[in-house]
């Protein structure tokens, strides 16, 4: 009788799968048939285990893109924007996601009105005339026209004023002197004036002189007392007297001293 005999087994064979639980097999087949009434060959043919058995990466994962957000303007050009959440959070050493959660972009609305604008003013121009009031004047020009309903510009567009308002000139011409004026002083040295005018713009005039050079009167003063002199005699009646001296003399017609 010739028995059975099994094969070495087989390398084993590549996992399934890299990661989750995968499963890898091994085999062998009988090197040596039974024959004759001999023993068949015990065991398996194959084996088969599980391997690569550690949790998959998870990759982040984008929700869909929400609605886009009114525009930022109701005219001209704006912006709007959207935004999206994280769906599936990255785990177990996973890509994350790639890209913002915000995106925006321009947005067009209907054109805005547009309001005109004056330009700046001009010089002013010559005065019309040299004196005597005459008038002079600027002007503008529309810079920016209204557009899209925007307002009219408002104002005028041109202006004008009064300029060389002064008088012209004239010649000259005196009028009379007016009378004397009072002397400052009776006495002593004074003065008096007197003024004259003029039709035309040729302001005033005016002359002094001297007036009541005579001397002032001086009045005589008597200076002090002295004291009294010692009696004439120690017992009885006697007399002691006082005198004084002219202290300021008359001139001039003033009183006597008295």
């Amino acid at each position: 009788p010739v028995d059975c005999q099994w094969s070495e087994w087989t390398e084993w064979s590549t996992c399934s799968l890299t990661c989750g639980v995968g499963s890898k097999s091994q085999s062998r087949h009988p090197s040596t048939v039974a024959s004759n009434g001999g023993a068949e060959c015990v065991g398996p043919a194959k084996k088969v285990e599980e391997c690569n058995t550690q949790v998959c990466p998870t990759d982040c994962a984008w929700d869909e893109w929400g609605a886009w957000d009114d525009c930022s303007v109701t005219c001209g050009t704006g912006q709007q924007a959207r935004s999206r959440i994280v769906g599936v959070q990255a785990a177990n050493g996973g890509a994350e996601c790639v890209g913002g959660s915000r995106s925006v972009q321009e947005c067009e609305r209907q054109l805005c009105p547009l309001d005109c604008q004056w330009g700046q003013w001009s010089q002013w121009a010559a005065c019309s005339v040299p004196c005597g009031r005459g008038t002079q004047s600027h002007s503008r020009v529309v810079a920016v026209f209204p557009a899209s309903g925007g307002a009219e510009c408002a104002g005028a567009s041109d202006e004008a004023r009064g300029c060389n308002t002064h008088a012209c000139e004239q010649d000259c011409k005196w009028n009379a002197w007016g009378a004397w004026s009072s002397c400052s002083v009776t006495c002593g040295g004074g003065q008096r004036s007197h003024t004259r005018s003029s039709g035309a713009d040729c302001g005033t005039s005016s002359e002094v002189e001297p007036c009541g050079m005579q001397s002032c009167p001086v009045d005589c003063e008597w200076g002090a007392w002295t004291e009294w002199t010692t009696c004439s005699v120690t017992c009885g009646t006697g007399m002691q007297t006082q005198s004084r001296m002219t202290k300021i003399q008359a001139a001039s017609g003033g009183i006597q001293c008295t």
